[in-house]
């Protein structure tokens, strides 16, 4: 049962882009046009990107990159940024509260996407850095139609916007909320400006020392040292397998882990003749995958087990017959997708995000960043990786998936919060055990089960025909099952990329 919409798919044996919106893909094609590879093309469409849909992955966010070298090696950037020397849980106590809050001063971490676009062009870059951020610059100075998506999530978060003084004057009484109008961020394109002679400059100076005055201002705990010894990192991917395919994912702080989990429990499973029939089986194991995760995935330097250990056939067994204690999840996380190959063999698939739209709510009114709300993510249960510590990184709800046989390699992602290892879970059964092209993989019907509760998200066609499926014990309602993108690298030269009918993007490819 797929959308009733069209599959957006092209071909190419040379190189091309694919992100959320048409302005970034059209900025990363160009790029690759003037020589550049898929790391230079990756920058400019991710900054590009923080312009136009600044409410889903801009500049005061989170970024994560799963690079594929020409020779073939993995690599995955870490641009996650962590708490706060000043958030912890006494403090939270002091200030009379049981958790961090949704939005507000105390619920950002230090961004970290700057720092990771900084760490992916001096690992693999080939173009000078002013001239990938140049884009995004005249971007936010000149204008650009307000896409759908960023003026639907102005309209709906009229009332988080209002609360905030930077926020307010950045998003509202513009016509902004209205598809088509011309956006301009003059702060912004200040700020671009700023970072494009120097991308630290973001983390020392001015720009720092105003967005953690300006939180502070509102009750924050920044210190200007949190961001000046700020460094994204570098890692391997977390592997696995699912019949006889390659599976590669980020490692913790990433929540890609729990992807692994899924295929681990599913891999033996009889594949049923509807991909929708599965859905009993995925509830089941995702009870499982997310025990896992919420009990044993953070910070990397806080696992009490090797990553390996927890997606192991022995591990896995221990916990056939328990479920996780987690509260209900919100399943409202925003996130944009992007994925790019250039001729020489290069692939950057890239994921940024300020948790939820808007993120904090918090906008720092001269340089127009809002930031992020990924404390929010911290568990305040002393047991766990994850609990709240300062200078640690919270686990993530991004990842990156890669697939790959003998003759087909597949990079995937797709928004989708906490149900997003799901989906990739279903994306990947879509390819791997009903055959499908990425295009039909990503046009099939998604849907999750919403972490702690007893609700089941779908796409719109397929709410009745799920509640026959998974009976009434469960609540099924209509939901964003989010937007993904794929590129996939067939026999030697051949690479198609796929945008899914749900979002506004195109793939685009050079001859």
């Amino acid at each position: 049962m797929k959308v009733p919409r069209e599959k957006l798919i092209a071909y190419t044996t040379s190189s091309g882009a694919c992100a959320e919106e048409p302005l970034p893909s059209a900025i990363g094609l160009k790029i690759l046009l003037e020589g550049g590879n898929a790391a230079d093309a990756a920058i400019a469409m991710s900054f590009s990107l923080a312009v136009t849909i600044p409410h889903l992955g801009g500049v005061g966010g989170d970024l994560f990159l799963l690079v594929k070298n020409p020779n073939g090696k993995l690599t995955v950037i870490n641009g996650s940024g962590y708490a706060p020397r000043g958030l912890s849980e006494a403090f939270l106590r002091s200030q009379g509260l049981s958790k961090v809050p949704e939005t507000g001063p105390l619920s950002p971490v230090v961004p970290g996407m700057v720092d990771g676009l900084r760490l992916l062009h001096k690992r693999f870059g080939s173009t000078e850095w002013k001239r990938l951020v140049e884009p995004a610059v005249e971007l936010a100075r000149r204008g650009f139609p307000s896409p759908p998506a960023l003026a639907k999530a102005i309209r709906g978060s009229e009332n988080l916007l209002m609360r905030d003084y930077g926020s307010k004057i950045t998003y509202l009484g513009k016509g902004f909320e209205s598809e088509g109008s011309l956006v301009k961020f003059p702060g912004l394109a200040r700020l671009l400006e700023i970072l494009s002679e120097d991308p630290r400059a973001f983390y020392e100076g001015e720009v720092a020392e105003r967005i953690v005055n300006y939180v502070n201002s509102l009750g924050g705990v920044m210190d200007l040292r949190d961001f000046k010894e700020y460094r994204a990192t570098v890692d391997d991917p977390l592997l696995g397998t699912y019949k006889g395919w390659k599976v590669a994912e980020l490692p913790p702080n990433s929540q890609g882990l729990t992807t692994l989990a899924l295929l681990k429990i599913l891999e033996n499973e009889k594949v049923p003749e509807d991909p929708l029939e599965r859905a009993v089986s995925l509830i089941r194991a995702s009870k499982i995958a997310y025990k896992i995760r919420d009990e044993h995935l953070g910070d990397p330097r806080f696992l009490k087990f090797r990553p390996e250990e927890l997606i192991s056939q022995e591990f896995i067994d221990s916990l056939v017959h328990e479920e996780g204690e987690v509260v209900e999840e919100s399943i409202d996380g925003d996130t944009t997708f992007f994925v790019v190959a250039d001729k020489q063999g290069m692939v950057v698939a890239g994921i940024q995000s300020l948790f939820y739209a808007f993120g904090s709510g918090i906008t720092e009114p001269i340089f127009q960043v809002t930031l992020n709300s990924r404390a929010q993510a911290f568990s305040l249960i002393k047991e766990r990786p994850n609990y709240l510590e300062p200078l640690k990184r919270p686990l993530h709800t991004l990842s990156i998936a890669m697939i790959k046989n003998d003759d087909r390699e597949i990079f995937l992602g797709l928004s989708g919060g906490n149900l997003r290892p799901q989906f990739h879970f279903l994306l990947i059964s879509n390819i791997v055990d009903y055959n499908m092209d990425i295009g039909d993989a990503i046009s099939e019907v998604r849907y999750g089960w919403v972490p702690g509760s007893n609700s089941v998200i779908t796409d719109t066609i397929a709410v009745n025909e799920l509640k026959s499926i998974v009976g009434k014990k469960l609540k099924v309602v209509q939901g964003r099952t989010g937007v993904a993108s794929a590129l996939e690298i067939k026999g030697e030269k051949v690479k198609i990329f796929a945008s899914d009918p749900r979002g506004d993007g195109y793939p685009y490819v050079l001859a």
